[in-house]
């Protein structure tokens, strides 16, 4: 199950990271395109500086501000593009890497079902309880497989069990199995700490 939670916690881990470094590059791409409406702009007031120039001295210097500015402008399209690929890169790997974290969650789940379905059966006192209460339905003309009478009798869920309460379940169970191992690595963590200070 540690491997298991481990498996689960590093997929999530790798999704936050591509979803800030996602964030990170929109925001980059959103500044370089104002800076570019920047530089365009510059570059078309020098190519008409350029035009106005009368002598040679000026006719020099507005080439050299012409073409800084060209340089400029694509230097940043070409960042621009760099970065619009990293992002298409990105948007691309995204539903891999929630896959990812989705396939260890059920890595997970599956796990748990068969611990708790492994304790149930060590319960023989309970079961053979269960099985006695349903042969005396059965003796009174109860009908339905013994799923329906656990759901109905035992449960007391009717023929429906609530999906809030199924959710609430879910709930509880993902801060016992999740949190449990975060507070177990964090108790790991302080440990190999207090050994590291203790050795000093």
């Amino acid at each position: 199950m540690d491997a298991l939670i481990k498996a689960h916690q590093q997929a999530k881990q790798k999704q936050t990271q591509a979803n800030v470094l996602l964030n990170d590059l929109q925001t980059r791409e959103k500044e370089l395109k104002e800076k570019i409406s920047g530089l365009s702009s510059h570059a078309s007031s020098a190519e008409r500086q350029l035009s106005r120039a009368l002598t040679s001295d000026s006719l020099e210097k507005a080439s050299a501000v012409v073409e800084e500015a060209r340089k400029s402008a694509n230097d940043a399209q070409m960042l621009l593009k760099n970065i619009e690929r990293a992002i298409n890169d990105i948007n691309v790997n995204l539903p891999t890497l929630h896959n990812d974290v989705r396939l260890a969650e059920l890595d997970i789940w599956a796990a748990q079902e068969q611990r708790l379905i492994q304790e149930m059966k060590a319960q023989q006192d309970v079961l053979s309880l269960i099985m006695k209460a349903y042969v005396a339905a059965w003796q009174q003309g109860y009908r339905w497989e013994i799923a329906t009478f656990i759901r109905e009798k035992i449960l007391g869920a009717g023929t429906h069990i609530d999906p809030e309460v199924l959710a609430q379940l879910k709930d509880e169970m993902t801060k016992q199995i999740l949190l449990g191992a975060d507070v177990s690595a964090k108790t790991d963590e302080k440990a190999a700490a207090f050994e590291d200070t203790a050795g000093e």
